[in-house]
């Protein structure tokens, strides 16, 4: 996946990870650090509970992300690291968590 469907995905993913935002503030580059982003703990919990889902990544295994990560791209890198299954084109993934 290029960058902006990276970003499509991370942005759509958090929408439904988080439906409620304060002021909407999503990544607008995959450099963008989590610290400067309306994502708290519980928010991140469950972008990596979706995320991991959609990657095939054990349960165990997205508790060690919130350690190793800073920047999206981190967070992308991450998941690439630890994906069991390819992912389907970015219109199916998004019509499976709607």
């Amino acid at each position: 996946m290029n960058e902006t469907e990276l970003l499509r995905l991370f942005n759509e993913v958090m929408k439904v990870a988080k439906p409620i935002s304060t002021d909407g503030t999503f990544p607008k580059s995959l450099q963008d650090e989590f610290q400067n982003l309306d994502i708290d703990s519980l928010d991140f919990l469950l972008l990596g509970v979706y995320m991991g889902e959609i990657y095939g990544i054990p349960e165990e295994t997205m508790k060690e992300v919130k350690l190793n990560v800073k920047t999206v791209q981190d967070f992308f890198n991450f998941l690439n690291e630890h994906k069991t299954r390819d992912l389907p084109p970015i219109d199916d993934v998004l019509k499976e968590i709607q």
